[in-house]
């Protein structure tokens, strides 16, 4: 019989059970008395106890429905001043990414915070030590990362374009693609691979790129030609 019932409907027969005899023992007198009156008790303890969570609930609701309606014109601004500033399609994905995830993870903890003040607090603190030690141990890296968020952001030269890097020994070539760690230049000895950090602290200078190579000269030789015997 119950294998004729939904499957979601079987699921919740445990929960619909235990729910209707909640109901039952608390607003019939089929239950004893003492077990009535405990349920009835129960519940009015929960309902005293969630009573304030339900108000926290709503302003949270409310702060996060505003942080809602303020990220839009936020976000489009943002992206109307990227679309001024020249920055490169990379860069601009970069900024878009990191606001939103920004945004939303402050608006989040404030609207958690007022739910769990004194948790949150020690899971802010937690966080910070953690982040912080993880930042002293990649310190190289981030040094990287943030030099090629500000070659996308304010780029000194563009992808195919030819560049020489002052100071670097054979940082000369096509620039093939900028990444967030490095640059990749495809240089006459063959493709080299220059950290960010280097390109942003040093001076770049744009140049020609290289004349093409001599056609092979012809072996044949036409009459009129001083070398032509015949």
């Amino acid at each position: 019989m119950l294998n004729a019932l939904p499957k979601w409907l079987r699921k919740a027969l445990p929960t619909l059970i235990l729910l209707g005899l909640v109901i039952v023992a608390s607003f019939t007198n089929w239950m004893p008395a003492g077990l009535h009156q405990s349920i009835i008790d129960t519940l009015k303890g929960y309902g005293k106890a969630l009573l304030p969570l339900v108000g926290d609930l709503l302003v949270c609701a409310l702060f996060l429905s505003i942080a809602h309606l303020i990220y839009s014109p936020l976000s489009n601004g943002v992206c109307k001043a990227l679309a001024r500033s020249g920055a490169s399609n990379r860069g601009k994905t970069l900024v878009t990414r990191s606001l939103q995830v920004v945004y939303w993870s402050v608006a989040i903890f404030i609207a958690a915070s007022m739910l769990a003040p004194d948790l949150l607090a020690k899971l802010f603190l937690g966080v910070s030590l953690f982040g912080a030690a993880l930042a002293l141990a990649l310190q190289g890296m981030m040094k990287e990362v943030i030099s090629g968020a500000l070659l996308q952001l304010m780029p000194k030269f563009e992808v195919g374009q030819h560049i020489e890097v002052v100071g670097i020994a054979d940082a000369k070539g096509k620039v093939v693609d900028i990444e967030y760690l490095s640059t990749k230049v495809e240089a006459a000895s063959g493709p080299i691979i220059i950290p960010n950090s280097k390109i942003w602290e040093n001076p770049v200078k744009l140049v020609p790129p290289p004349p093409p190579p001599a056609p092979p000269k012809s072996l044949l030789i036409l009459p009129g030609d001083p070398r032509f015997n015949g």
